[in-house]
């Protein structure tokens, strides 16, 4: 069988430092931002075969809240 899943994710990192004029809650992220930030190491135990959607728009969603947490989504 296959299935697709929006897998997310959700850490602090305290090394990240904020504009004094932030002022929202929480910013949605571009997705270039991938390639410059740290991610956990993320695996399915007991998967035989993962495969990534390859699409013309991504579809990674990265949120960085004023907590210094991110969401990371990935369909």
């Amino acid at each position: 069988y296959a299935a697709d899943i929006f897998f997310s994710q959700k850490w602090q990192d305290y090394r990240l430092r904020f504009p004094d004029n932030l002022t929202d809650e929480y910013r949605l992220l571009p997705t270039a931002w991938l390639q410059s930030m740290w991610r956990p190491d993320s695996f399915f135990k007991n998967a035989k075969k993962v495969t990534f959607q390859d699409v013309t728009i991504p579809n990674h969603y990265i949120w960085l809240y004023k907590d210094k947490s991110i969401l990371y989504m990935v369909k």
